[in-house]
């Protein structure tokens, strides 16, 4: 059985670590994960997590007229803001390689059309 370079293994995301965005290459999901877990502001998964709550936020019919609801318990992950993620997708895409920006750039262009 062949072995991969040490380096190489470094750069592969963990089991349950690897974004969940379809359509994105493996060079992309290891840049994310690498990023992820270098940063002291983001943790595994916030990107997936952004890049859907800002997905989901576009397609929505009434997008234009979101506010905040008093009942919403306030966590970012449950019932946050959705204009919070398009600013921490901002920061990923200038904190990433330039050759994985490039890629998920694409991705959120597409998303910020329907906007």
């Amino acid at each position: 059985m062949s072995r991969r370079r040490p380096a190489q293994v470094r750069t592969d995301p963990r089991p349950g670590e690897s974004p969940e965005i379809a359509g994105i290459s493996p060079r992309l999901a290891a840049g994310i994960v690498r990023l992820e877990r270098s940063r002291n502001y983001l943790w595994p998964g916030i990107v997936t997590m952004a890049l859907v709550r800002w997905h989901n936020f576009v397609r929505e019919p009434g997008h234009r007229f979101w506010s905040a609801d008093p009942g919403d318990c306030g966590i970012w992950e449950c019932c946050g803001d959705p204009h919070l993620s398009r600013d921490i997708l901002e920061g990923v895409l200038l904190a990433l390689p330039r050759h994985c920006a490039r890629e998920l750039q694409r991705i959120v262009d597409r998303h910020d059309e329907l906007y």
